[in-house]
């Protein structure tokens, strides 16, 4: 019988968008590239066994997990491109709480001054976003997609943004409790936010996802919202 590995003190990149064709070992082979792989698993449905879309590899060297994020955002395994970033513990206030404002602020480009706030009610107005966020500092722009649950809300200036994600995120917001994060565009590799050590039997998909954001003349126009918090998301 083979012996199971202690993956507690590894790191772990959480992969979403896989396609229902892709196993464990594809998985795991497609990541070696990177480095030694300790442990790779796609998550899959207690009931039917089907794939849910998205699993976690586990790498005992840290520099070859974030090699792996950067190197593997955007690439296909199977039938679809897949999305990488690191893992989050369950407990999210935990991770939260460890992440200082340099970790966030320099997990995203110089110019991105944009939060992407996800789980929001579908009462939430504009108004209500604006009073809860200019609290961080001037706010030039806020966008409300109610149908789906998130808004956009773009600051004057990048520390604004930071201390908003890191003020905000968890936080109650007409009785939902919302998720922030920096905004995102497709065309970006993400960036390490929070390398955990962290057992596979506590993660889940990230909360926070570090992107980058190119300023155009509309500056909603690329984003793509956080979708590891959700399974999926429209394209703008």
């Amino acid at each position: 019988m083979e012996m199971r590995i202690d993956t507690s003190k590894h790191f772990h990149v959480f992969v979403g968008d896989l396609s229902k064709d892709v196993s464990n070992e594809l998985l795991k082979s497609t990541f070696q590239k990177f480095g030694e792989v300790s442990e790779a698993k796609v998550i899959r449905d207690a009931q039917t066994q089907k794939s849910k879309g998205y699993g976690f590899v586990s790498f005992p060297n840290k520099q070859n997990a974030e090699n792996a994020i950067s190197g593997m955002n955007g690439k296909w395994i199977g039938k679809r491109a897949v999305r990488t970033n690191w893992a989050a513990r369950k407990n999210s206030e935990e991770n939260r709480d460890k992440l200082t404002f340099e970790q966030v602020f320099n997990s995203t480009k110089a110019d991105n001054t944009s939060v992407y706030v996800g789980n929001i009610s579908p009462q939430t107005t504009d108004a209500d976003l604006r009073d809860s966020f200019s609290t961080y500092g001037d706010i030039a722009e806020v966008r409300v997609f109610k149908t789906q649950r998130y808004a956009f809300v773009r600051y004057e200036k990048k520390e604004c943004a930071t201390k908003a994600i890191m003020e905000m995120n968890g936080k109650e917001l007409a009785g939902n409790q919302v998720r922030c994060s920096w905004g995102r565009t497709q065309a970006v590799p993400n960036q390490a936010l929070n390398p955990l050590p962290i057992d596979l039997s506590s993660l889940m998909m990230p909360t926070m996802m570090p992107t980058t954001i190119p300023l155009i003349q509309n500056p909603f126009l690329n984003y793509e919202p956080a979708t590891l918090l959700y399974s999926s998301f429209p394209q703008w």
